[in-house]
């Protein structure tokens, strides 16, 4: 096939994916894979990771990994015909989700996703979480599904990021109005409490009740004192003594987090 025929092909797909498509919707619009290689030969198509490519008139994407991993968890499958939830696919989440919010300054490591059920990947640089998200739980970001910025906050306190991280990224989401004091402590009190036994379940609520102050006065100010940094910090920590931490849990069931 020729490279202009080709393109046009693959237009019907890059032209609402972001510039991406995959091998496998590449080869539903009559594509062959030999097509591709020809493409990418000829400065047409960039080479994203196995099995994605990207149109290079689209220009750059910071998030471009993150959206072809993504498309290649139901790599047949147009984006814009998925759910928000979508059984067959994920939702970026955790260490990701911060870094698609732009909050904090976690390592980013691998590109991590919040599944269904159990899956692997030929992908190296993927990790899986299994859980079932409610709808309210995922936001799309420039058509891609993430956890909302509350879900990500509580994802990752559960997963043991140190105080100083956590307060980092929810003290940048309380600025920039990307969540409600009320709204993260109800998270946190519903998945903190559900976990932890009855009486220390009455310890956390009298930590999440301090916890509110403070983030309540971070709202308030515009801007937390080093004081009231290192405290939300020791708080932080607390909360992570009083969860279940992800190692304790077999590794063949997987870590669920309580919806």
């Amino acid at each position: 096939m020729e490279a202009a025929k080709a393109m046009r092909a693959l237009a019907g797909y890059t032209a609402d994916q972001w510039g991406l498509v995959t091998t496998a919707q590449a080869n539903i619009a009559g594509v062959d894979n030999e097509t591709l290689a020809r493409l990418v030969e000829a400065g047409l198509l960039d080479h994203v990771r196995r099995g994605a490519y990207a149109a290079t008139a689209a220009g750059d994407d910071a998030i471009r990994e993150q959206k072809a991993a993504w498309l290649l968890l139901n790599p047949s499958v147009p984006a814009w015909r998925r759910p928000r939830v979508d059984p067959h696919g994920g939702v970026l989440s955790h260490r990701t989700a911060a870094l698609i919010h732009r909050v904090g300054d976690l390592p980013a490591g691998t590109i991590e996703f919040t599944v269904p059920r159990r899956r692997a990947s030929k992908h190296p640089d993927l990790s899986f979480r299994i859980a079932q998200l409610p709808d309210n739980d995922v936001t799309l970001i420039d058509g891609l599904p993430v956890t909302t910025v509350e879900r990500t906050i509580a994802d990752l306190i559960a997963d043991h990021i140190d105080g100083g991280h956590a307060t980092d990224i929810i003290e940048q989401a309380l600025r920039r109005g990307q969540v409600e004091p009320d709204t993260l402590v109800a998270r946190l009190e519903q998945n903190i409490t559900r976990q932890v036994s009855r009486k220390k379940a009455v310890d956390a609520e009298a930590k999440i009740n301090r916890f509110q102050e403070n983030l309540v006065e971070i709202r308030e100010t515009g801007a937390a004192v080093d004081a009231l940094r290192e405290n939300l910090a020791i708080m932080l920590e607390e909360f992570a003594d009083t969860t279940v931490h992800p190692e304790n849990r077999t590794k063949r069931r997987g870590f669920r987090f309580t919806q």
